[in-house]
């Protein structure tokens, strides 16, 4: 707000004075502002912090996790590796493979079927005794058999079992040329397990791909056993580049932060949680703070407008009644005398020149 003085013009037109009431308004809501920007100051470096730590949450359960895959697949491909090397194995006979397939199946208690295949795809020898078949438009046989791969993959539904499988495969081989493809299928219940056991708070979870984009493991859907291999392939989070560390997208309309880390065979891990959760004590520091400067400048609007009234009516009223006193009206009553401030100083001043003027003008009235 500003105050026009009558007096104050220019070229005919009246002149605007940054008056009292704004300056005082102005210096009080400039004053206020230092705390609150200190105030957004801190959420800001809070935030900060939460990201960090967020993402170190979200690091150690994608660490744990991919540990897990890792270490299993490992397993099973120095398994295979190992038993590709032996003589049993490379003679390509089905009586000598037969019991070092067994033994393996045995041995390796999530896998429920050894099986080697000669060049052309064809079954030689299967540890669970199952009929003998063609696997040659089987990916992990292309990829040996066609491809020159040390190792082949590929999560399917079994033919045989009709599970969700993973079904790992090597080379056999006595020289450099490959002699046939020594393959080992096994349930994915031990990588599901820990999938489905990776939690962060009500709505955080964990979700496995394969090279290609199909579900292998989901933390919202318990158990797959039953369930065909969904293709995933178009999820947000599969297409952006950024892996390793923290991203956010759109998940069915959901606010979502999340973490990308790769594992073996070129799957992919994903650890995600809605943003709402993830940052709700931020944003409840966020809305509390909005709060209290929409309190803190209402309130501020408030007594600078009470306080600056109570400094610039007085002297507003001072004002008029000096100029008045300078065109000769004399007997106006002049308020504010008992302030014991300067504005009662100047009261009391502008009362006694007042006097002082009704004294001169009564002495030349006499003369």
């Amino acid at each position: 707000m500003t105050y026009v003085a009558p007096s104050q013009k220019k070229n005919g037109k009246e002149k605007i004075r940054f008056g009292i009431f704004s300056q005082v308004l102005t210096v009080i809501l400039a004053i206020t502002l230092i705390p609150v920007s200190g105030l957004f100051f801190t959420i800001r470096d809070r935030q900060q912090s939460q990201l960090d730590s967020l993402e170190d949450t979200f690091e150690n359960n994608s660490d744990l996790i991919s540990s897990v895959v890792d270490n299993w697949v490992n397993t099973n491909i120095l398994a295979l590796r190992q038993n590709a090397a032996t003589s049993g194995v490379i003679s390509m006979n089905a009586a000598s493979q037969l019991p070092i397939l067994k033994a393996s199946e045995e041995v390796y208690d999530w896998s429920y079927v050894y099986f080697s295949l000669d060049m052309n795809g064809n079954s030689i020898a299967r540890s669970d005794g199952q009929k003998l078949q063609s696997f040659k438009d089987r990916a992990y046989f292309l990829d040996v058999a066609e491809n020159s791969a040390t190792v082949g993959q590929q999560v399917l539904i079994s033919r045989t079992y009709n599970v969700p499988a993973l079904c790992l495969s090597v080379p056999i081989r006595q020289t450099i040329q490959p002699k046939g493809v020594l393959v080992s299928c096994s349930t994915l219940s031990e990588i599901s397990e820990a999938v489905v056991n990776a939690k962060i708070g009500r709505t955080g979870f964990a979700f496995l791909v394969d090279d290609v984009g199909r579900l292998i493991a989901h933390g919202n859907r318990g158990d797959m056993s039953t369930e065909d291999l969904e293709d995933f392939s178009a999820h947000p989070a599969l297409q952006v580049e950024t892996l390793e560390e923290q991203i956010f997208y759109d998940d069915e309309g959901r606010a979502v932060t999340a973490y990308v880390q790769p594992v073996g065979l070129g799957w992919k891990l994903v650890v995600q949680q809605d943003v709402d959760e993830a940052f709700e004590e931020v944003i409840q520091a966020r809305r509390r703070a909005i709060m209290l400067v929409m309190l803190t400048f209402s309130s501020t609007i408030v007594l600078a407008y009470l306080f600056a009234q109570r400094v610039s009516t007085p002297i507003k009223s001072l004002t008029q009644i000096a100029d008045d006193v300078s065109r000769g009206q004399l007997d106006a009553t002049i308020q504010g005398t008992d302030r014991k401030d300067e504005i009662g100083e100047l009261a009391r001043a502008i009362k006694r020149l007042t006097a002082s003027v009704k004294l001169a003008f009564e002495v030349v009235k006499n003369k």
